[in-house]
């Protein structure tokens, strides 16, 4: 089952639809971002990789805690008047 599935998920027609969606306007999206990601699928090993993530994904979603914990923290930043962004002290040093 998997190899058949493996051929279309990793297809470069299938990367495609995964950026474009359902975009009301698909012009406007980088071609490079699915001719990228299709060109790393493509290294030796990430079939086998991507298809197991893929297939593993109800235990993959219970780990997204341990790995949130394990990620650096992103900056934080507020909207200030007229739009300006304000970096935080804090968020800049963690």
């Amino acid at each position: 089952m998997k190899l058949p599935f493996r051929k279309s998920f990793l297809s470069l027609e299938t990367t495609r639809n995964r950026h474009l969606g359902t975009s009301p306007h698909p012009e406007r999206i980088n071609p490079d971002t699915w001719t990228d990601e299709y060109y790393f699928l493509n290294h030796p090993g990430q079939a086998d990789i991507q298809t197991d993530l893929f297939f593993d994904y109800q235990n993959n979603l219970k780990a997204y805690p341990i790995w949130q914990k394990m990620a650096p923290r992103p900056s934080t930043s507020h909207a200030g008047p007229l739009g300006t962004l304000r970096f935080l002290v804090s968020g800049c040093r963690s």
